[in-house]
């Protein structure tokens, strides 16, 4: 699940696998930051080329990034802490606000910045590991289905919505949703898989 600001400060949930780049393109950032004096991290705002606006950053390390990032030709918007990750990793339900997303020509970018001496703690390298894991099966189950792909492994890309069904059996899914509802009229067979809402 993501959850994101929209521009009117409200709240919205989506299943991580339906929510589109464009509309995390347009959501605020999910929290900001406190200055105060002593504090231990460089907070501040950078003015971006490519947001054509301020872009906030937490220390000099995401400093680093922002500026990288700016440079690269291929970022078309930078988004700081653009949402809330929540999903269930080995029967707990895991919640996590990424540094940035970046919307390239290749697609959404999640990244996290961390100093090296962080990223080797387990539960930093847990983490990462599980939004690694949320974010790649739903960019790979996109590219293939991009190149026409219909074959797919069951529970790889969680919530998939029954829009995503209707692309996978194609022009057949009609067939299949009248098939359904004259031999499945209780909804007994595949119940969870959602083909059919």
């Amino acid at each position: 699940m993501v959850c994101f600001r929209t521009s009117g400060r409200g709240f919205e949930d989506e299943p991580w696998e339906s929510v589109s780049s464009a509309t995390l393109a347009t959501a605020s950032p999910w929290r900001t930051f406190r200055w105060y004096d002593g504090q231990k991290h460089y907070s501040g705002t950078y003015w971006s080329s490519t947001m054509r606006d301020h872009v906030i950053y937490e220390s000099r390390l995401e400093l680093a990034r922002l500026l990288f990032d700016d440079f690269d030709p291929s970022v078309r918007r930078i988004l700081a802490q653009p949402f809330l990750l929540k999903a269930e990793v080995e029967g707990k339900v895991r919640k996590h606000i990424p540094d940035y997303l970046l919307i390239s020509e290749d697609g959404p970018v999640v990244v996290d910045v961390k100093p090296r001496h962080r990223v080797a703690k387990p539960e930093v390298a847990f983490t990462f590991d599980w939004t690694r894991r949320l974010q790649q099966n739903r960019w790979l189950y996109d590219r293939a289905v991009e190149m026409g792909a219909k074959r797919y492994l069951f529970g790889a890309v969680p919530n998939l919505t029954t829009d995503d069904w209707r692309r996978h059996f194609g022009t057949f899914y009609s067939t299949l949703s009248k098939a359904k509802q004259s031999f499945d009229p209780g909804n007994v067979l595949t119940p969870g898989q959602g083909f059919f809402g």
